[in-house]
């Protein structure tokens, strides 16, 4: 559909119709274009039409709303490349341009790439900050699903940064307004977020069964790679307590089902090895932890192999 628009659009006559309309088909079929790109994981690409998109708005008289919505657009998809000073970048353009402009609700998505970039940084204490920002935003909007948001990515930074009586109000809080809303699956995010809380505080029985509970529901929602990823979590905490014949046997069936869903092949090879570590008892804390880094970039890069660190040391 994207693709015919822009056809459609790339056809007409500049000599027959209005130059600002045929500015504004052409660049929301390519807007449109590059918002079905990232949605398929092809970021790249969606860059390269949100390229097209801009140039066309560029011709409008009045252009900064349209401007700022592609460059809101460019940072979310920067991200998930981890170009994150692209991101940081675009987002202040947009947000800017949003604040200018009075448009709210579009400077809550971009206040949150804004936190999600610094979050992803390893600047804590920043990202806080701006996500305290956000959530008074959306209080002050009376914007529910904002609010949730912003409490749940609050609440990861609180449990980075080791606060968690407040990492624990702050899931608790979010997960009751997702569960209003019918967001399942981020319900069962907050339920992550609360079984690291328990591991934290040293409840590691408790845990287990939070993130065994956890894995299950993400797998009944199919959200394959999240199941898959708190399941090496879980594991973590089966090695400590000596329990890796346990790790062997839900690592097994772990590979057997990202293999049965396809387009995993990145992940498969972090959770092949911890299948076969398990088997030879040579699994560690620190493999399991480095695989679990891995699962989460693995949603946004599907070319990567996992090499552990431990076979880089033997190779030196």
């Amino acid at each position: 559909m994207s693709s015919a628009a822009i056809a459609i659009s790339m056809a007409l006559s500049e000599g027959h119709y209005p130059a600002h309309a045929v500015s504004v088909l052409r660049g929301m079929a390519w807007k449109e274009l590059a918002n079905a790109l990232r949605f398929l994981d092809r970021f790249h690409e969606a860059i390269e039409a949100l390229a097209h998109a801009e140039t066309f708005y560029r011709n409008l008289a009045s252009p900064d709303l349209d401007l700022g919505i592609i460059a809101a657009t460019r940072a979310g998809v920067l991200v998930h490349i981890d170009d994150l000073d692209g991101a940081a970048e675009n987002a202040r353009l947009a947000l800017e341009i949003f604040q200018h402009l009075g448009q709210e609700t579009r400077s809550l998505y971009v206040m949150a790439v804004e936190g999600c970039v610094l979050r992803l940084r390893g600047e804590t204490g920043t990202a806080i900050i701006k996500l305290q920002q956000l959530l008074k935003l959306a209080e002050s909007t009376q914007d529910v699903t904002w609010q949730a948001t912003a409490k749940t990515n609050l609440a990861w930074c609180y449990l980075k940064a080791g606060d968690l009586a407040d990492a624990a109000v702050l899931f608790r809080e979010a997960r009751s307004g997702y569960t209003k809303l019918g967001f399942t699956s981020d319900v069962t995010r907050c339920d992550w977020g609360l079984a690291l809380v328990a591991r934290d505080l040293g409840r590691h029985r408790e845990a287990l069964n939070q993130l065994l509970a956890v894995s299950a529901t993400f797998r009944q929602q199919q959200v394959v790679l999240d199941s898959a990823t708190t399941m090496v979590q879980a594991f973590e905490i089966m090695l400590a307590l000596g329990e890796v014949d346990r790790i062997e046997s839900l690592a097994a069936g772990l590979v057997t089902r990202l293999t049965e869903a396809g387009k995993m092949e990145s992940a498969l090879t972090a959770l092949a090895y911890v299948k076969e570590a398990a088997e030879s008892r040579s699994l560690t804390a620190k493999s399991l932890r480095e695989a679990h880094a891995f699962l989460r970039r693995s949603e946004r890069h599907r070319d990567l192999v996992f090499v552990p660190s431990n076979f880089l040391d033997g190779a030196v």
